[in-house]
């Protein structure tokens, strides 16, 4: 089976990253963000591929007279988890291309990050009881939080250079996709077809 990609925490780091990005201009700290701004983007790649792989993993099973059942029933809640990943990843590359946010555009963003949340987590009840607590999209510390629009907006992009609000926009990028890579892996995971060897 397709296990779901390890990815070691960087958010300290990066956090520390955008708070130079706040307060420094400097051709090392540009330098900086640009190197993790690359970082994130190879990890989003490389997670994206293992989603794709087990999603294969579960069509072929869908295809096999034995394991059928099963998983015709996960797979298109699978298929739906990720059409709607692929969707904010797009949605938030173009607000990459349009450069620094204003504070119109951190609420929209974060408005579909919520509504991403909600519909992976309402699929189905088991997910919604896995990942409630657990399923991180903008950092650790603002997810465990209190934190509305206002304060997304004011933490992470009110006073970041562009290449700050660049960074941060992949570190959330980055986020969906492994949320996505561990939702998928975890139906996967209920799977309990083996073939058997002769």
């Amino acid at each position: 089976m397709p296990t779901p990609i390890s990815v070691r925490s960087y958010f300290p780091i990066f956090l520390i990253l955008l708070y130079i990005s706040c307060s420094s201009k400097s051709d090392t700290d540009q330098a900086i963000l640009s190197a993790t701004e690359a970082t994130l983007t190879s990890s989003s790649l490389s997670i994206k591929n293992s989603s794709t792989a087990i999603l294969m993993s579960m069509r072929e099973r869908a295809a096999d007279p034995i394991s059928k059942g099963v998983a015709e029933r996960l797979l298109p809640k699978m298929e739906s988890i990720s059409k709607y990943s692929a969707e904010l990843i797009s949605y938030i590359e173009n607000l990459k291309k349009e450069g620094k946010l204003g504070i119109k555009e951190s609420n929209e963003l974060y408005d579909s990050i919520a509504g991403f949340k909600t519909h992976i987590l309402n699929i189905d009840s088991s997910i919604l009881k896995e990942f409630q607590r657990s399923m991180v999209l903008v950092t650790n510390g603002f997810d465990s939080g209190e934190n509305g629009k206002d304060k997304f907006y004011s933490t992470f992009f009110k006073n970041a250079s562009d290449a700050g609000s660049l960074t941060m926009l992949s570190n959330i990028q980055t986020n969906v996709s492994m949320a996505e890579n561990k939702v998928l892996a975890y139906c996967h995971s209920r799977m309990t077809y083996h073939k058997p060897v002769f």
